[in-house]
């Protein structure tokens, strides 16, 4: 339908599918999940909050740009509490918690 071939497997075989990473969705600022109601998280550089709307269609819809906006004003920490665990927020939350997870090291 293209005209051209789509590749969905790298050489080794393996898929390559950015959103089934366990890290995935991350600025370049390191994301901290809160505990909620719990003390403020500091640490080491510019420690930014983010706050998303309670709506779980305008959480989703503003999530990454919200992201990229702190990492672009150079914080070094994004601090973000997760939404409840309800099927309407799934989405947010599966994004924050890899945008959160743990980065492979770069290959050197």
């Amino acid at each position: 339908m293209l005209g051209a071939p789509v590749v969905t497997r790298a050489g080794d075989g393996a898929v390559r599918v950015p959103g089934t990473l366990p890290s995935h969705y991350a600025p370049n600022a390191t994301v901290v999940i809160a505990a909620p109601g719990g003390a403020p998280v500091t640490g080491p550089g510019r420690v930014a909050e983010l706050t998303l709307p309670e709506d779980p269609r305008a959480a989703a819809r503003s999530l990454f740009a919200s992201l990229r906006a702190l990492d672009a004003q150079g914080y070094d920490t994004i601090v973000v509490r997760l939404p409840p665990d309800t099927e309407a927020n799934a989405a947010v939350r599966d994004r924050l918690l890899r945008a959160a997870a743990p980065r492979p090291l770069p290959e050197a």
